[in-house]
């Protein structure tokens, strides 16, 4: 039944820390984590 699957779809997760925008990474100094 595919009329079902798309009534409850599922939530996509959080994508990973390493996935950030290139802007974001500069603002954290370079490095997603914020470590360095």
């Amino acid at each position: 039944v595919q009329g079902k699957k798309n009534q409850s779809p599922k939530p996509s997760p959080a994508p990973p820390i390493r996935k950030w925008p290139p802007e974001v990474l500069q603002i954290r100094g370079g490095t997603p984590d914020g470590s360095s």
